[in-house]
């Protein structure tokens, strides 16, 4: 099969890359519903003749085609995030619609249009060769960390590279900021409120430990990511409105550039927090989570293919960075060389009437299937 061909291939299932979409978007995937829409992609896969496994939690499983020691992974995330008030949207956001040449529905665009795209591209390269090079993955829990999905097979992954279908507009994303979660507890001493210099005002404290914490200078800068960042985002404590309240815990989102480690930045905010103990509270640090940040060398093979392929049909590549996490980082640590790329604007992930346009899914589909194409033909 020539790559013309594969292209008009894929032009001829345009209409299944929509109805497959609008299938999928119908199927509530919010975080712990995801196996209902594994399964239904493992029956769509059995329906051509492959056999697919279905491993993970019950009821949020993760649907797996093809070998762990397969050269190239092709990976989709299935959940999606709440869809927030229903009065937000036009339409129920699992009852998808088309409209001006776009599909709209919770997921649309992050990311059940790509997952039909790479799902569709699979099934017609497979008319013409044999699939073993290629390992395909839709997974759970992306949107809660990615550990019930991709995350839990990352050290089996044997692959000598990656795609990751989030939606970039079809530009190549090479690299990605990471982040750490930080829940800091200050304690101090209780008092009655017509008497606070007897007490040791938690609150008080806390509120000095995030003006200084926001005021942090970061001098360290990646060329495409920018600097880091540190955001308060949740803040809670005292009892009573007549008590100096003796707790108080506000959590940090700190998102770390290429270079840093989450023991870095931990230590950075321990440093900041730790000097108000000479007041008499004590101060404890916790770290929640790390998500690493990720940083493909655009020499890498899988670069080169994406580069190819999105030329093929008339895109001009383009490499940038995207400050948000993903599950790339699973693969990139693990040492297999992930890219980001895929249909849809970031933009419109998690929003009311989140659409995608069904051109970018048909696009989607000829990419995908020519960097399948040119990793089994050329290696």
């Amino acid at each position: 099969m020539e790559t013309d061909v594969l292209i008009r291939n894929i032009e001829k299932r345009k209409r299944e890359i929509l109805d497959l979409t609008l299938k999928l978007i119908s199927i509530d995937t919010s975080e712990g519903k995801e196996g209902e829409a594994a399964l239904f992609l493992s029956e769509y896969f059995e329906e051509y003749g492959f056999e697919t496994r279905l491993e993970g939690e019950e009821g949020r499983e993760n649907l797996i085609l093809g070998s762990f020691n397969a050269s190239m992974i092709f990976n989709g995330h299935l959940d999606v995030v709440p869809p927030g008030r229903p009065e937000g949207w036009r339409n129920p956001p699992f009852k998808p619609y088309v409209k001006d040449g776009a599909v709209y529905g919770r997921g649309a665009c992050d990311m059940k249009g790509a997952v039909a795209s790479m799902a569709v591209a699979y099934i017609t390269l497979a008319e013409a060769f044999k699939m073993d090079d290629i390992l395909l993955m839709f997974t759970a829990d992306e949107e809660s960390g990615g550990f019930a999905g991709l995350g839990m097979f990352a050290n089996k992954i044997d692959a000598t590279m990656g795609v990751i279908g989030e939606p970039t507009d079809m530009n190549i994303v090479s690299s990605h900021k990471g982040s750490i979660g930080v829940r800091i507890r200050v304690k101090g001493i209780p008092a009655h409120g017509s008497k606070p210099e007897l007490g040791i005002n938690a609150i008080y404290y806390a509120s000095k430990m995030i003006q200084d914490l926001t005021e942090m200078e970061f001098v360290k800068e990646d060329p495409v990511l920018g600097k880091p960042t540190l955001m308060v985002s949740l803040i809670w404590g005292g009892e009573k409105l007549n008590m100096v309240p003796d707790t108080c815990e506000f959590l940090i989102d700190r998102r770390m550039i290429p270079g840093e480690s989450g023991d870095m930045a931990l230590k950075e905010i321990r440093d900041v927090v730790e000097k108000y103990t000479e007041y008499g509270i004590d101060v404890d640090v916790e770290k929640m989570f790390e998500m690493s940040p990720v940083k493909v060398d655009e020499g890498e093979r899988v670069i080169e293919l994406a580069r190819n392929a999105l030329e093929k049909v008339g895109i001009k590549p383009s490499i940038e960075g995207m400050s948000g996490c993903s599950d790339a980082r699973f693969l990139v640590e693990r040492g297999i060389p992930t890219i980001l790329l895929g249909p849809g604007k970031t933009e419109l992930a998690h929003g009311y009437d989140e659409h995608i346009d069904i051109e970018s899914l048909e696009q989607a589909a000829m990419v995908y299937g020519l960097m399948m194409y040119e990793c089994m033909v050329m290696g």
